[in-house]
């Protein structure tokens, strides 16, 4: 009698174990909606996170915060009423100081050369810009302050947990979300609580890179819009992009200028092309799969202003995307 008892003990043990498993995997929490995750980009930015956070998604609360190593940022927020993260991973800043210079030397603009990537599924060629490389390991450096845990640690709990996570950033931001968001399937087989959404990314590696991370993340979503000069680079597309937000011939700007700045664009264009300076192997591009593409029309206020740099930069703010996705303010 005994023996029979410890059996359907056992037998009921298992059974209960199986379903409690099985509901698990069927309640895992929806991943957050776009909207709300190009807000949580907007907040990145502000000098006073949690105010912000608390101000417009009052919903969410941070859970992992560290401090900056030369210039990447990243904080982890929570949903308070279900297991849903979202991984905010800071762009470039716009300022006169330390963070900025890493920002836009050390890694947007260090890209002549390149490095082996190899938290890989399925791509042997796979390579990422060397400034790439430098924000990627300045992110495995992130910790805590209130824990001392790495955000690899940290994700590891949330998927302990059961949650759900997105990864995203916007501009520099969106490039190393794209690589440590490989990185991070590379480690878990079953990947359906990870989500990848970008805002703005430039190219982060080559098409070997790329194809790669698409696999991990074949509902990946990689928001551009459509004037955007950033999403283009680094590639002979940021030249078309510029001639076609009509920078040449504007007025304020007089005519010797216009035609220097076409030249230059022009041999740029050419000497890329022709020379074929990147092997194919090597140019970067974006995923194609991941691609959402916004429409905006171009803002009369921005067309009468003769400072470029303003021009170009206008249609690559964070503002600029949540506005195109329906949160109007700017």
């Amino acid at each position: 009698m005994r023996l029979t008892q410890c059996l359907l003990l056992i037998i009921l043990t298992s059974s209960i174990h199986y379903n409690c498993t099985t509901t698990s995997s069927k309640q895992l929490p929806l991943l957050v909606n776009d909207t709300t995750v190009v807000q949580l980009n907007q907040m990145i930015y502000s000098s006073n996170i949690p105010n912000q956070l608390q101000d417009i998604l009052p919903q969410y609360k941070i859970v992992w915060a560290p401090k900056a190593v030369q210039g990447n940022y990243a904080v982890v927020v929570k949903n308070n009423d279900q297991q849903q993260y979202v991984l905010i991973i800071r762009g470039s800043l716009i300022a006169l100081n330390n963070e900025a210079f890493y920002n836009w030397v050390l890694q947007d603009f260090n890209i002549f050369t390149q490095q082996k990537w190899t938290y890989t599924d399925t791509a042997a060629q796979a390579l990422i810009a060397n400034g790439a490389a430098i924000a990627f390991n300045n992110m495995l450096q992130l910790t805590d302050t209130a824990t001392g845990n790495t955000l690899e640690q940290y994700i590891d709990q949330i998927h302990t947990k059961g949650g759900s996570l997105v990864i995203s950033g916007h501009s520099l931001g969106g490039n190393i979300a794209q690589v440590y968001a490989s990185y991070i399937a590379s480690k878990y087989k079953n990947r359906n609580w990870l989500q990848l959404c970008t805002f703005g990314a430039t190219a982060a590696g080559n098409a070997a890179f790329v194809h790669d991370m698409e696999v991990k993340y074949p509902k990946g979503k990689r928001y551009e819009i459509q004037q955007d000069v950033a999403t283009k680079f680094p590639s002979t597309q940021v030249f078309e992009t510029l001639k076609g937000l009509g920078l040449y011939n504007r007025n304020g700007i007089n005519e010797q200028a216009n035609n220097t700045i076409s030249s230059i664009v022009d041999i740029a264009t050419t000497v890329v092309n022709v020379l074929d300076i990147i092997p194919e192997n090597r140019k970067y591009v974006q995923s194609k799969l991941h691609q959402i593409t916004l429409n905006m029309p171009n803002d009369t206020r921005i067309d009468s202003t003769s400072n470029i740099v303003e021009r170009v930069y206008y249609y690559h703010k964070i503002d600029k995307y949540a506005q195109a996705l329906g949160i109007t303010k700017e």
